[in-house]
C-alpha cells in the first residue's frame, strides 16, 4: 500500500514539475495564491495556475456609502517582456462584464517571491503579496474576512 501512495505522490511531483518545467522564472513566481488591497476601495485574492489561467474574488466599494460589492473573475495572465496582461473570460458583476474578452496589460514595476507590484498609466499601482492557497480559499468562503476593512459597509449580495 505504501509503494502505491509513493507511486500516486511521485506521479503528481512530476506532473506538477512537468507543467511548470516550461514556465519563464516569472511565470513561475507567479504560481499560487496573492492578496491585494488596493488603495481602500478593493480587495483581490487571486490564484494564478501553471496552465495560465487564474480565478480571482474581489470586494470592491464603487461608491462610499453604498453596499461593497463581491464578484468572481476568471481568465488567462501570461507575462509579455516587461508587462503581466491579463484576459477575463469571465465576470460575475455584471457593470464589469463589458472588460470579458479583451486583453489588459500592466508594467512589471517589481516581482519577488513574495511581492508583486505593477502599474498602468491610467490606475493605481497594484501591490500584491503571496499569501498560502489555503488562506486565499478561506478568504473567498468567508466574505466578511476577504472584506477586512470594509467592515462599515454592508456587501452586495445580488452581485456575488
Amino acid at each position: 500500500m505504501l509503494c502505491v501512495a509513493s507511486a500516486v505522490l511521485s506521479g503528481c511531483a512530476s506532473h506538477y514539475n512537468q507543467s511548470t518545467s516550461s514556465l519563464s522564472s516569472q511565470e513561475q513566481m507567479l504560481i499560487g495564491a496573492w492578496e491585494a488591497n488596493i488603495e481602500g476601495f478593493e480587495h483581490d485574492v487571486v490564484i494564478r495556475r501553471p496552465d495560465h489561467t487564474f480565478e480571482e474574488h474581489s470586494i470592491r466599494i464603487d461608491t462610499y456609502g453604498k453596499p461593497a460589492v463581491r464578484y468572481h473573475t476568471t481568465g488567462t495572465w501570461k507575462i509579455d517582456g516587461a508587462s503581466y496582461c491579463t484576459t477575463v473570460l469571465s465576470i460575475s458583476y455584471t457593470p464589469y462584464q463589458m472588460s470579458s474578452g479583451k486583453e489588459r496589460c500592466w508594467r512589471i514595476q517589481k516581482l519577488t517571491q513574495s511581492t508583486f507590484v505593477y502599474y498602468r498609466e491610467d490606475a493605481p499601482t497594484i501591490t500584491e503579496n503571496k499569501i498560502y492557497e489555503r488562506t486565499a480559499k478561506k478568504l473567498w468562503n468567508s466574505p466578511l474576512q476577504l472584506i477586512g476593512i470594509y467592515h462599515d459597509y454592508p456587501i452586495d449580495q445580488a452581485n456575488q
